[in-house]
């Protein structure tokens, strides 16, 4: 039987094109840059000198309030190209102060930040929105941060900052460096994972590999029409029978040009059991080998006759539950457990000596 895995990875960037504002800007007065760029409605909202880096940052008008977006170089939305399902860091910074003096503003509602989203066929979703009156009164440069995630039906983004007018306040908002990046984004691009290893049991194949991210990565597996995303570096396939056969693809989610890694072919053995008999033939967990193990703690068997055996799970004189095939155990450190296998015809009573890690 065949397991083939392929490992890719994509290079992460800043996705917001000008969030410096270092080019120019364009506003419906007329002026326009050839690629497209940062539209507002009213043209009070000009570029200042003071800026938290680089030269220049938006200045937002708070008397007449504003729309701030992105536009094409025929005013049509520009689209951010996103990976569905991924988490990215938003941030900016930003100070508000009265246009005569170097005092704060100190308004109850200012600004609200949402992106605007298209979905996988094109059409609009609904929108994300980042928040409401984040921008609070300051003098000095502040930043503000939040993760978002995107629903797995969207792949692509477009900001959207609405100004809320306030007529009695002679106030501007200064914004500078807006960001957009991939959560796992580390200033280094992406590496493939590597050295896969896939190690056949008898009902599960335990797909490992080694990986040089930074911690937080979160892999995606494609195996047989599925995907299974996980933060570990190793993944469960289940319910395998003799006949099973599956191409398998694991990549690292990111953005820019996609590198894979050399395809390898891993051969699945047909199962065997251990047991010399059915005489003395006791199921034991194969997730206990070498008896270190995570707290989540997986009830998969070797040489288990009956695949719908009922398991009881005992820690302390308490039954724990199992959830999907796993059973989370409440300590860490040396513990021991005990398994209750009942196959209907026979019974089994196992007893594990155990070190739990967090992970």
């Amino acid at each position: 039987m065949g397991l083939f895995a392929t490992f890719g990875a994509v290079a992460q960037t800043e996705l917001l094109p000008n969030g410096g504002f270092e080019k120019l800007i364009r506003d419906y007065s007329g002026n326009s840059i050839p690629e497209g760029g940062w539209t507002f409605q009213y043209p009070q909202s000009v570029l200042s000198d003071d800026a938290h880096s680089g030269e220049k940052a938006i200045r937002l008008n708070v008397a007449k309030g504003d729309l701030m977006s992105l536009k094409t170089p025929n005013f049509e939305t520009l689209w951010v190209d996103i990976v569905p399902g991924e988490t990215y860091i938003v941030s900016f910074w930003y100070k508000g102060v009265m246009a005569d003096s170097d005092k704060a503003f100190n308004l109850s509602d200012n600004i609200t930040f949402s992106f605007g989203c298209r979905a996988m066929d094109g059409s609009d979703a609904d929108e994300i929105e980042v928040g409401q009156d984040i921008v609070k009164p300051a003098v000095e440069w502040q930043k503000f941060t939040k993760e978002i995630t995107v629903p797995t039906n969207v792949n692509g983004l477009s900001p959207v900052i609405d100004v809320n007018k306030h007529a009695d306040q002679a106030g501007f908002i200064l914004i500078d460096d807006l960001s957009l990046i991939a959560k796992n984004a580390s200033g280094q691009p992406l590496v493939a994972p590597s050295k896969p290893v896939c190690k056949r049991y008898q009902r599960e194949a335990l797909i490992t590999w080694e990986d040089a991210n930074a911690p937080g990565i979160t892999y995606e597996v494609e195996y047989n029409g599925n995907t299974a995303k996980t933060k570990d570096k190793f993944l469960v396939i289940r319910n395998l029978s003799d006949e099973d056969e599956f191409l398998v693809k694991i990549r690292v989610r990111g953005h820019g040009t996609v590198k894979t890694s050399k395809a390898g072919m891993m051969e699945m053995q047909e199962y065997e059991y251990r047991a010399p008999s059915e005489e003395v033939r006791t199921p034991y967990l194969w997730t206990t080998e070498g008896g270190v193990v995570p707290r989540k703690l997986g009830m998969f068997f070797m040489d288990l006759r009956n695949p719908d055996a009922k398991i009881t799970c005992i820690y302390k004189g308490q039954s724990l539950p199992i959830e999907e095939g796993y059973v989370t155990l409440p300590d860490t450190g040396e513990v021991d457990l005990k398994v209750v296998v009942d196959e209907g015809n026979k019974r089994f009573d196992l007893y594990y000596h155990l070190t739990v890690k967090d992970k």
